[in-house]
């Protein structure tokens, strides 16, 4: 083999190195960019549904309250109901 045709070739075997290599990063970068965009979803899932838990204790303590204050009328209007009996 002449000088300028082995230079050819090794020219060509770096290039089809340079392509495999080109080709297995691009799947990488697809995989980690599939990886991201699942954990971005999860995240955003994890948000939601940190969101309608507080939604839901916010119910739940005005419930509490309502309870609450229902529940001192009705001590209130037993104890009116008891001296009136007495």
């Amino acid at each position: 083999m002449h000088k300028a045709e082995s230079a050819i070739f090794l020219h060509c075997c770096r290039r089809e190195e340079q392509a495999a290599e080109c080709r297995r990063l691009h799947r990488e970068l697809d995989l980690a960019s599939a990886g991201l965009t699942h954990s971005q979803r999860a995240q955003r899932a994890a948000a939601a549904g940190a969101a309608e838990l507080e939604d839901e204790a916010e119910r739940m303590q005005a419930a509490r309250d309502a309870m609450h204050s229902e529940l001192a009328a009705a001590q209130a209007k037993a104890q009116r109901l008891q001296v009136g009996c007495s």
